[in-house]
């Protein structure tokens, strides 16, 4: 009996695989330049999509800020700001809002500008005087 088909060798070329020529990135470097630590988190080599897709979605919740513990009402302005300065590009999320106001906020701390404001509003303080 005749088999029912025959392999021929393919005449296609014969592609070989070599290393990148590109040097690696080193994972402190790049978080020395953005500012940030390196967290000492690898991933396998070669890992499979899910692990980039985990290593994806952990790297956009970090650069998207963690939840928040806000009451509702300044959660809704924090909305209500991000809309406001919608451009072309879009608008920043809530959490990019808090996170200006309170950079701007530290600043004036610093500065020695809110310390009665924050006096008033900690827990269980006297009224600042004056």
């Amino acid at each position: 009996m005749s088999p029912l088909f025959r392999v021929k060798p393919s005449t296609e070329p014969t592609i070989l695989l070599t290393p990148s020529t590109e040097p690696k990135l080193d994972p402190a470097e790049v978080a020395a330049a953005l500012g940030a630590e390196p967290t000492g988190t690898t991933i396998p080599p070669g890992g499979s999509p899910m692990t980039k897709f985990a290593a994806r979605r952990e790297a956009f919740r970090r650069l998207t800020g963690g939840p928040l513990n806000v009451r509702r009402e300044r959660w809704e302005k924090l909305n209500e700001l991000a809309a406001a300065v919608r451009g072309p590009a879009g608008a920043p999320s809530p959490e990019q809002v808090a996170d200006v106001l309170l950079a701007w906020a530290l600043e004036r701390v610093e500065k020695g500008e809110l310390p009665d404001a924050l006096r008033r509003s900690a827990p269980d303080s006297p009224p600042a005087a004056g």
